[in-house]
């Protein structure tokens, strides 16, 4: 298995790590893709991913509520699971078979439901005619890409986390002030 830092960590590394012998981890993941499986379905049973259609479902939250409350959980997210996202950035360069097995878990069903929300404030009205899929990828390139770099680099965010309701409020209203006539 990669680690973070260029070197490789063995099985045995591993079960030496959580303290059993390298046949016990074997009875548990009989292969390296089992127990990267196990490791993304622990990480992704996290608090965001339950959370998720609660919130997109949520009656009384309008649009405005649901991309601030989404914002603050991602970045929360992202910050409780520092080494799992080091861990993942390095599987993809890496193009190991981790980073995809992860995207297939998170990403996509994730997205999935982001974008039928955002479907579906479109078609209501709550949201201007857009594309579903760029609306959502701006919002997550915003506050996925804010919190990535506080993670991958510290010094980033001098000032400690980002305001994501400005951050949010930015991307809803849009930055371009309209000329006076």
């Amino acid at each position: 298995m990669d680690g973070f830092s260029g070197q490789v960590i063995t099985t045995r590394e591993l079960a030496a790590a959580v303290g059993v012998s390298e046949p016990v981890l074997y009875q548990h993941f009989p292969s390296k893709r089992d127990l990267y499986t196990a490791i993304i379905e622990t990480v992704m049973g996290s608090d965001v991913e339950m959370r998720l259609p609660g919130l997109l479902n949520e009656p009384s939250y309008d649009v405005r509520q649901v991309f601030h409350t989404l914002a603050r959980l991602t970045w929360e997210w992202h910050q409780a699971h520092a080494n799992y996202v080091r861990l993942i950035f390095f599987a993809a360069l890496e193009r190991h078979e981790l980073a995809e097995l992860a995207f297939q878990r998170h990403e996509t069903a994730f997205c999935a439901q982001l974008r039928q929300y955002v479907q579906g404030q479109i078609e209501n009205g709550h949201l201007r005619a857009a594309s579903a899929d760029a609306i959502m990828f701006g919002f997550l390139g915003i506050v996925g890409d804010a919190a990535k770099k506080a993670i991958l680099f510290p010094g980033a965010c001098p000032h400690g986390a980002p305001d994501l309701s400005e951050m949010i409020d930015l991307y809803l209203d849009g930055i371009v002030v309209s000329p006076k006539n």
